[in-house]
Parts: structure tokens; C-alpha cells; sequence
């Protein structure tokens, strides 16, 4: 490794512990953090902590509609299942939807936006046009149409849910390529022959992959919730399969005798949605160089 080569990963090094002494001076950030930390560490050992046929499948009429106990710390449905443990299984479906649809999301709607913007022309005005006709359709709206077109299961769902989000980055790329574009270092990448996807990939994508990773985390908690309101409503993860959403769906018939069935997937998706929200904001601050110390 050369010493040129040796400098920039120095300074890439200390330019991220510098961001991370910042997003960890903030004591939102870094609970919304811990908690998703909780979280996803809870699904990965989900099936250490509980079994899943057995607690979060199958019937037991003779537990049914327990209140929490030492046995059951979140009690059981009507069903006799084990609340905290289709809980913590239910966070494998939420996440994963979160964190899959916003990173396929980010990819496509970002590969358009920044070679939308760059290049210009024609061309951006018609994919922007498009992509307008996509952002005035409600998100959740968009994937209820797309769920109830492709059929009701976990895939189509994070067709429905990716497609809903990637007009967003695309639009949010576009305009932070567009003044990016006329830079001197671009231009100076342009004069010596340089590709545009060369450009783009070696030259701009790092000057906005900040921002953009500041969007994806907020994106996150949005399609969570999004996700959950439509399992709520019987479009989206069907039963047995555990899922917030469809937890609180069913759980809304007993909520004046059995509380406990909205209160905990209920606080699963507050909980999974502002602590995302928190990382956001920690890391908008951090990354941004204005709040430098």
C-alpha cells in the first residue's frame, strides 16, 4: 500500500470517528439506537428465547386470554399463544421489511435520481414527470393497490412497499446531483474523458450518500408502519404468521378485557418507529459539517 493510499484511509478513518463522537454526544440518538439493537437482537435469537410452533403457532384454548405472568411476560391471545413470543418473532417480519425495501428502495431510486440529474436533457424531464405521478399517490395507497393486484404474501408485500418508496430517494438523489454536476472536480473528471457512470459512481455518489443514508434510516420506521397498517387492515402479513400489524388487528376485538393484546404490538411499532426516527436525526447532525466542533 502506498503512503498516498495509506493517507486517505487515515483520513477516512478519523473523518468517521469524528461523526461518530457526534451521534454518540446525543443522548436521543444513541437510545433510539440501543433499542434497535434490542430489537434486532431479540429476532436473530428469537428461536433461542421461544419456540416458534409452540408459543407463537399453536392453539392452546386452555391458556387463552391470560394476563401477563411470570410464565407469559406479555400474556396470551385469544388463541393461547404466547404474546412476547410472536412479538419478538414478529420483529423478524417487521424489519426485514424495513430494511430490505428500503435498500433496494435507495439503490434503484437513487441510480435513477443521480443519473436523472446528471445527464439532464429530455430524459430527466420524463422520468421526473413519471416519478411526480408516483409521488402523488399516497405511499400506503400505492402498496394497497399493489398487494391487492399481486396477491397477499410477504414477497409481494415488499414489492408493494419498495415501489412505494423509491420515488422519494429518486427525487431527493435528483436534487442533490443537480448542483453537484457543475463542480469544478466534475468537471475536471468530464475534461480528462471520464465515463458519466464512472463519474457518478466514483465522484458524486460519495458527496451525497450521507444525506441519503440520513433518509433511508427515517425511510425505515415509515415503511415499518406502513407495513404494520396494512397487515392491520388484512392486506398485508396473514395470520397465523405473526406481525405487529396483524396482531393489533386481531387483538382489537378483545382490547376492553384483554388490553395487553394491543398495548405490547402497539408499543413494538412506536417503539421500532421513533428509534429509527432518533438514529436519523443523530446521524443528520453528525454528518452534517456545520455542527462541527
Amino acid at each position: 500500500m502506498t503512503d498516498k493510499e495509506l493517507y486517505y484511509q487515515y483520513k477516512k478513518s478519523s473523518q468517521l470517528l469524528d461523526v461518530w463522537r457526534r451521534f454518540r454526544r446525543n443522548k436521543a440518538a444513541m437510545a433510539g439506537l440501543i433499542a434497535i439493537l434490542i430489537l434486532a437482537l431479540l429476532a436473530v435469537f428469537a428461536d433461542v428465547i421461544r419456540d416458534y410452533q409452540r408459543d407463537a403457532i399453536a392453539m392452546n384454548a386452555a391458556i387463552r386470554l391470560q394476563p401477563p405472568s411470570a410464565e407469559h411476560i406479555f400474556g396470551t391471545d385469544d388463541f393461547g399463544r404466547d404474546v412476547f413470543a410472536r412479538i419478538i418473532f414478529g420483529a423478524r417480519v417487521s424489519l426485514s421489511i424495513g430494511i430490505i425495501c428500503v435498500s433496494i428502495a435507495l439503490v434503484t431510486g437513487g441510480l435513477i435520481g443521480a443519473v436523472s440529474g446528471y445527464l439532464g436533457g429530455r430524459g430527466d424531464i420524463i422520468v421526473m414527470r413519471v416519478i411526480e405521478v408516483f409521488s402523488c399517490i399516497p405511499g400506503i395507497l400505492l402498496a394497497l393497490a399493489i398487494v391487492a393486484a399481486l396477491g397477499q404474501n410477504m414477497q409481494n408485500l415488499v414489492i408493494a412497499m419498495t415501489i412505494s418508496a423509491a420515488p422519494g430517494f429518486a427525487r431527493i438523489t435528483r436534487a442533490l446531483v443537480l448542483p453537484l454536476a457543475d463542480q469544478e472536480f466534475v468537471e475536471a473528471a468530464r475534461a480528462c474523458g471520464t465515463r458519466p457512470f464512472r463519474i457518478i459512481w466514483r465522484h458524486i455518489a460519495p458527496n451525497v450518500m450521507g444525506p441519503m443514508i440520513v433518509q433511508a434510516t427515517m425511510a425505515i420506521a415509515s415503511v415499518i408502519i406502513s407495513a404494520a397498517g396494512l397487515s392491520f387492515i388484512g392486506m398485508g402479513i396473514q395470520p397465523p404468521n405473526p406481525e405487529w400489524g396483524s396482531m393489533l388487528s386481531q387483538g382489537n376485538t378483545f382490547i376492553r378485557n384483554a388490553p395487553h393484546l394491543v398495548i405490547f404490538p402497539g408499543l413494538a411499532i412506536v417503539i421500532s418507529a421513533l428509534s429509527f426516527n432518533l438514529v436519523g436525526d443523530g446521524l443528520r447532525d453528525a454528518l452534517d459539517p456545520r455542527l462541527k466542533d
